[in-house]
């Protein structure tokens, strides 16, 4: 195996294994129950993350050089964590606005304007 694909899987490996981590870490964290959106937001990396850190070390530890096939499925673990991430992108941008319209009715409230 060249250099430069040794590298790319020590770089995914462990990447994969901390991001999982950090956000098994932040959950397990949390106080009280999140919402359902939520959840499945945070569950995604979990899953992901593993399944990058598998890769890439049985990337690493495979006696053979690596074809296309290996790179397809390098590829479909990067579409999955990069359609979760697009996905909790959505849900993101609507709490952000209702969160605004709030804190203006809030406001105006406080004013005595509403």
């Amino acid at each position: 195996m060249r250099p430069r694909s040794r590298l790319r899987g020590l770089g995914v490996g462990p990447a994969g294994g901390c991001g999982a981590a950090f956000v098994a870490l932040l959950r397990a964290t949390e106080t009280g129950a999140l919402p359902t959106r939520t959840r499945i937001v945070i569950a995604a990396p979990i899953v992901v993350g593993p399944a990058s850190a598998a890769f890439g070390t049985w990337a690493l530890t495979a006696r053979r050089p690596l074809y296309g096939h290996d790179r397809v499925v390098g590829g479909w673990i990067a579409l999955a964590a990069t359609t979760a991430v697009a996905a909790s992108a959505g849900p993101l941008y609507r709490a952000r606005a209702h969160r605004r319209t709030l804190l203006r009715r809030r406001r105006e409230l406080r004013e005595g304007t509403g």
